[in-house]
């Protein structure tokens, strides 16, 4: 109330007068006079809108990190997702473990749809329930981690199945094709169609393999059982 509007103009008026009467010399004038401004050159008027020139970009940045995170999190659970697709063919058994479950049932506000969404215990992850306690509870990494070993452990025991094929009398030009396809080599050269995963192409080469044969193939899982550290 003191210092309003009309108050400021009047004293302004006032220190002018008096300044020019008493320092003449300095020449001084009203500002809106000689333009207020700034010593760039920049009016008042240019002040403002860059002032509000940069509210509107803080704005825009703003709004730029908001959906930079939202691609950020979508990525991530995408990711997880493609995580979740390999473990489900490698390891379609794995679950969360009883005191996850018990922990993450305890907290929830909502048990009938908990159950529903979750289902009653952990469950595996091939079916629709273990996916989403696994997705829901389980950080990317970790599942990273575990679907690299899963799919580590897979390789190497389709490496070896694929030796012991070989060793039982399979051609050693088809072993990469049978690591990769779980045994089922496909057409061969003569015409033949070896479309058989392991688990029915082993124990036929078995059956009709020498004795020869099956002493190499035991030498074989001999010296795998020692290299790992497990006994016969």
């Amino acid at each position: 109330e003191m210092y309003s509007r009309k108050f400021m103009k009047e004293t302004q008026s006032d220190l002018l007068s008096f300044m020019q009467e008493r320092f003449p010399e300095l020449e001084f004038e009203r500002a809106d006079k000689i333009g207020r401004g700034f010593e760039n050159g920049r009016s008042q008027a240019d002040f403002e809108r860059l002032k509000d020139k940069q509210r509107s970009n803080q704005e825009l940045y703003k709004e730029q990190q908001k959906e930079l995170e939202e691609a950020h999190k979508n990525l991530k659970l995408d990711k997880k997702d493609q995580v979740l697709d390999i473990l489900e063919i490698v390891q379609p058994e794995l679950k969360v473990t009883q005191d996850t479950y018990d922990q993450r049932r305890a907290r929830t506000r909502r048990p009938k749809r908990f159950v529903e969404l979750y289902g009653d215990s952990p469950q595996p992850l091939r079916k629709p329930e273990g996916r989403h306690q696994l997705f829901s509870w389980i950080n990317t990494d970790a599942l990273a981690r575990h679907a690299k070993e899963a799919w580590n452990s897979l390789k190497e025991t389709k490496q070896m199945l694929a030796d012991v094929a070989i060793n039982l009398g399979v051609h050693p030009a088809w072993r990469d094709i049978m690591i990769q396809n779980g045994g089922m080599i496909g057409k061969t050269t003569n015409g033949e169609e070896l479309n058989k995963p392991f688990s029915q192409l082993i124990p036929e080469q078995i059956q009709n393999a020498t004795a020869t044969q099956l002493k190499q193939v035991n030498q074989q899982m001999q010296n795998r059982n020692q290299g790992s550290g497990r006994s016969r």
